[in-house]
């Protein structure tokens, strides 16, 4: 799914735990901004940001309470939370993956 971000094109999407990496890092390259996979486990969401080497990714994630390095980082948050629904509502994604209107 693409949608924008700060002025810029960003592939998200539902992403497994054991490739995130790989498929973060290609999008982010292919897309030249970055990439935002999430997945639902254990009752929260957990997003794996990549960015292109121009592309500094920690703040988005540090926005959220999580962060690490300038072109991969991750954060956490409860569903059923207000912070959960500024996740969706930021994103213009709906819990089931769907863009909304």
């Amino acid at each position: 799914m693409l949608c924008g971000c700060a002025g810029h094109k960003v592939n998200i999407g539902a992403g497994s735990h054991d490739l995130r990496s790989f498929i973060g890092d290609h999008i982010a390259q292919k897309n030249g901004t970055f990439a935002l996979l999430w997945r639902i486990e254990k009752g929260m969401i957990s997003v794996s940001l990549r960015g292109a080497p121009c592309f500094d990714v920690s703040g988005i994630a540090e926005r959220f309470g999580g962060g690490r390095h300038r072109g991969a980082s991750a954060f956490k948050v409860p569903l059923g939370t207000g912070q959960a629904d500024q996740f969706w509502e930021h994103w213009r994604v709906t819990p089931q993956g769907r863009q909304s209107s």
